[in-house]
């Protein structure tokens, strides 16, 4: 008989414990892919996001070489020197406008999160609140603030339902 394996060594059979809680957090996953971003999905979302901000800020480059080009005509004025009670008109010289309908900001898409996950994004009930479980020992806890279909259907321990089928 072997004695050395895992089974006889870890008396406190934390290993199986710790294989019962990954499979719990596999069976959990499909739920909490509801509720959170995956990583995939977050990174891609960053980099978009970077994207959005670079075409953003070449936009508003273009518009600011236009406007630093855009001129007025100027109608002929003067200014008053220090010293001197009275200023003549002084024509001068402008430059054509350009048409303001040049001046115009370009559509840039803002990005939206993809989701790869597979499972239908829970933006309503992402968040919790305290509440009573729908099955096992009626103790208030936090919990998932919109229920899983799964836990509104009606079951019936077997010991109930054992005579009436």
């Amino acid at each position: 008989m072997n004695t050395s394996g895992v089974f006889m060594t870890d008396l406190s059979q934390q290993s199986i414990v710790d294989k019962q809680k990954a499979e719990l957090y596999m069976q959990l996953y499909p739920y909490a892919s509801e509720d959170f971003l995956s990583s995939m999905d977050a990174t891609n979302y960053s980099e978009v996001i970077a994207l959005h901000i670079d075409n953003v800020h070449k936009e508003l480059e273009r518009l600011m070489q236009i406007i630093s080009k855009h001129t007025h005509n100027i109608p002929p004025h003067g200014h008053s020197v220090v010293g001197h009670s009275t200023a003549l008109p002084v024509p001068l010289t402008t430059l054509v406008p350009i048409q303001s309908s040049t001046i115009k900001w370009t559509v840039v898409k803002c990005p939206t999160v993809q989701n790869t996950t597979g499972s239908a994004w829970n933006l309503a009930g992402n968040f919790k609140v305290t509440g009573l479980p729908s099955e096992g020992m009626f103790i208030t806890s936090e919990r998932r603030a919109l229920p899983l279909p799964l836990t509104l259907t009606i079951t019936l321990p077997p010991i109930y339902t054992a005579g009436l089928i």
